[in-house]
């Protein structure tokens, strides 16, 4: 098992630079993981006890001092998961709580600099351990580095469900699976390796920003390949990415693109879902 997770934050300029020269930029969004397992651990760390065998042998916890810029452009936060460890690197604690728990962003309340302050974590385990135990093994490492507490609510809100069509989806079995890019070439997203997840969390971020959260209920579980014609060329996807980008996003236009070329469809309606609302967190961490 080894999932290696890369998240990258694109300017405006780098999207343009994308779709005008066709060139991949790797980038691997954060799935939205689904494990009842994992789920059923949802209450307050505060309350979770030390366990035997939910502990990592040795970690290494450093605050990131690059500002999360890197030559004026956004730092990538990188994070491998392999049977004996988990290494992130410029990273968020909301995005150590995604990984921990198996969350899309916009379940988790927490304060603005849980969004900001960035570090370099690197934990191992002698001994190799699943994927779902090397996550509440996180869990507990957050709890004892930055005495995260947190408890979990239910909270109504407007979503969009993502099903299929009437027809099956348009979407190919992935050549590399255990790869994932997104590039872009003669006027359209080139998607790689992705998981019906994976392209979920693409749509909430930058050029696309659907207005509202999409949850996954097609009940695809594979690695795809396929690709989103925006326009005829890459000019003029250059100028339909500006005039996204000026707007905060164009849903409509976005979700009738993927009605049409990929045979998803998008279901608005109420749903129900599990927040993590943050009680308390340190901003530094216990010494190593």
């Amino acid at each position: 098992m080894r999932t290696e997770d890369t998240e990258e934050g694109y300017t405006p300029s780098d999207y343009l630079e994308l779709s005008c020269s066709g060139n991949r930029k790797e980038s691997v969004k954060p799935e939205f993981r689904k494990s009842a397992f994992i789920r059923a651990f949802i209450f307050s760390i505060a309350a979770l006890p030390m366990m035997a065998g939910v502990a990592f042998d040795a970690a290494s916890i450093r605050v990131n001092n690059s500002g999360g810029e890197i030559n004026n452009k956004p730092a990538e936060e990188k994070v491998l998961i392999e049977p004996r460890s988990i290494t992130m690197t410029n990273v968020t604690l909301v995005r150590c709580m995604k990984e921990a728990y198996g969350v899309y962003p916009f379940q988790i309340g927490a304060p603005d600099w849980m969004n900001s302050i960035r570090y370099d974590i690197a934990a191992r385990t002698a001994n190799a351990a699943p994927e779902d135990q090397l996550r509440l093994m996180l869990q507990q490492l957050l709890a004892e580095r930055f005495h995260l507490s947190l408890h979990h609510e239910h909270r109504d809100l407007s979503v969009y469900s993502l099903i299929r069509g009437k027809q099956e989806p348009r979407l190919r079995d992935a050549e590399h699976p255990d790869a994932t890019s997104m590039g872009m070439s003669d006027g359209a997203v080139l998607f790689r390796g992705y998981s019906i997840g994976d392209f979920i969390a693409t749509l909430a971020g930058p050029p696309f920003r659907v207005d509202r959260p999409v949850r996954d209920m097609t009940g695809l579980t594979g690695k795809y390949d396929f690709e989103l014609k925006i326009s005829a060329d890459g000019a003029g996807m250059k100028s339909v990415f500006e005039e996204m980008l000026r707007g905060g996003g164009d849903a409509p236009s976005v979700i009738h693109l993927i009605q049409e070329q990929l045979g998803l469809r998008f279901q608005a309606e109420k749903a129900s879902l599990d927040f993590l609302v943050v009680d308390g967190a340190d901003k530094s961490p216990t010494a190593n």
